[in-house]
């Protein structure tokens, strides 16, 4: 495990998902730190607006389809940035369409996973897609109780 939290960018417009993402991490054991912004637009100006330092995430969270900018346009402006050529990036989306997965991918993203509807489902494959992204183990005890 890091000796500091995980840094994570998400980019989406449902705010409950954002909460869920969080839980999901909890549920998961990483410890981390969120940077939010609700649409492609909003991430832009915000992260110009930042010293490099701020900019340096482990991991974006990204979904497709949000107002003034979506995903799949912000996508390419952020891989140009030098602070995101090597960042996983996990597209996060109701979108299954299979058009937009391979346009996704094309584009530099890492992962592409729908919003699983369910609440148990989406912890679990939300906070095991991103543990496994960033390259940890998930480690269960006989008990089914995550170790680390």
């Amino acid at each position: 495990m890091p000796d500091r939290p995980v840094r994570l960018l998400v980019i989406e417009d449902n705010t409950p998902d954002v909460l869920l993402v969080g839980e999901s991490l909890r549920e998961q054991g990483l410890a981390h730190e969120i940077t939010h912004y609700r649409d492609g637009e909003e991430a832009l100006n915000g992260l110009n607006g930042k010293a490099p330092q701020e900019t340096e995430f482990d991991l974006v969270i990204l979904d497709l389809n949000m107002p003034k900018l979506g995903g799949l346009s912000l996508l390419p402006q952020l891989r140009q940035r030098p602070a995101f050529a090597q960042v996983p990036f996990l597209v996060l989306t109701s979108s299954f369409a299979p058009e937009e997965q391979r346009e996704a991918k094309r584009l530099g993203a890492d992962r592409y996973l729908k919003k699983p509807v369910d609440l148990y489902h989406f912890l679990n494959e939300v906070g095991r897609t991103v543990r496994e992204m960033l390259g940890y183990r998930v480690l269960r005890d006989s008990d089914g109780k995550l170790t680390r």
